[in-house]
């Protein structure tokens, strides 16, 4: 595996490429679990410009090209997308990104998440415990989760 840098996704290009990436993931590893209206609400909440202005995200890059990325809320205490390219999964690029965030928040940060059924176990290898059961929300499916951080 070559290197992979992680870096502030800033400008319109990156994001425009981003949310590319976050959509085609979505639909590979998540789409074939749900319906089309939540689908649906998950593009709309992620080409939503208000959500994308009120977000940070992170890239994780192999050389030139984006293969993974991170965006988060409310100061990074929330994760609102995080996706790995599909070819690249089981690479530690999601490791990387989410060691990022700490590094950025504190390693006793409190971070929380809507884990898609695709994602929660990975999560729970990152240290995240579940707070509640899987439910739908307007067509998405998630499981809330929280990262308590390390005393």
């Amino acid at each position: 595996m070559t290197d992979i840098e992680i870096r502030k996704i800033a400008s319109e290009k990156e994001l425009e490429e981003a949310v590319n990436l976050i959509k085609n993931t979505f639909l590979k590893c998540d789409g074939p679990l749900y319906t089309e209206e939540g689908i649906k609400a998950f593009f709309d909440y992620i080409d939503d410009a208000e959500n994308l202005r009120d977000a940070e995200f992170a890239g994780a890059y192999e050389g030139d090209a984006l293969v993974g990325v991170l965006g988060t809320v409310n100061s990074k205490k929330h994760i609102m997308a995080f996706f790995v390219r599909a070819d690249r999964l089981g690479k530690g690029i999601g490791k990387k990104l989410f060691c990022n965030l700490l590094s950025e928040t504190g390693s006793n940060a409190c971070i929380t998440v809507n884990a898609a059924p695709y994602a929660t176990e990975i999560y729970h290898k990152l240290g995240f415990v579940d707070t509640g059961k899987m439910r739908t929300d307007g067509g998405i499916i998630f499981t809330p989760m929280i990262y308590r951080g390390k005393e």
